[in-house]
């Protein structure tokens, strides 16, 4: 899942022949859509990976002995669902091997959103405006509570009777010609939020009521 971590696989190197394999190297070039935190294996030394790009050697593997390699890794949260693939190469003076793999990569979102007549976003019994009241206001915010960052975001909010949206103070949102509210963010990260502020005003000639 997209913004965890924990994860792991390995690369296992099979000598199926009858002779050693002399000066083994395995390389593997891992997807920036992961990010590898470590790799190691009796007998390997990994000491020559950097970043993604892992790299264990040792000096021989007998006949009929494999050897394994794990390889740590987290998923970034700006990753996006979806497929990655994956390759490793084994190399020796005597012989080659490519192998592959592939992991799904999901993805965690979860979008809350909070709306609240007046200043503040701390919750009231009781919000009141008066007939012909202008230059009120009010909050509405939208957070990632997930794991993974959101893309294309959008939030909406179709202005109800009695009451009349005036403008917003955000650069990704506008009142539409329609009245109400329309934003759009092309990234919300995972555990980050956006508050918006809109003013209204309530026409005169509306009544009472909720």
């Amino acid at each position: 899942t997209a913004g965890t971590g924990g994860y792991s696989f390995t690369i296992e190197v099979t000598n199926a022949g009858t002779s050693d394999a002399d000066d083994l190297t395995v390389t593997d070039t891992v997807d920036p859509a992961l990010n590898v935190t470590g790799a190691s294996g009796a007998g390997w030394d990994c000491s020559a990976t950097a970043g993604n790009a892992v790299s264990c050697s040792r000096a021989h593997l007998g006949p009929g002995q494999t050897a394994t390699i794990t390889v740590t890794y987290s998923v970034p949260a700006t990753t996006d669902a979806g497929t990655v693939n994956n390759s490793a190469t084994a190399t020796s003076d005597e012989d080659t091997d490519t192998g592959s793999d592939s992991v799904q990569v999901t993805e965690d979102v979860r979008l809350a959103v909070d709306k609240e007549f007046g200043a503040t976003l701390t919750p009231a019994d009781d919000d009141t405006a008066t007939a012909g009241d202008a230059g009120l206001s009010f909050l509405v915010r939208v957070s990632n509570d997930g794991a993974s960052d959101a893309d294309t975001v959008t939030l909406t909010d179709a202005a109800p009777a009695g009451l009349v949206f005036d403008s917003v103070d955000h650069p990704g949102c506008s009142i539409t010609p329609g009245g109400d509210l329309s934003c759009s963010f092309p990234h919300l990260g995972a555990g980050d939020s956006v508050t918006v502020e809109v003013t209204y005003h309530v026409p005169a000639t509306t009544d009472s009521g909720t």
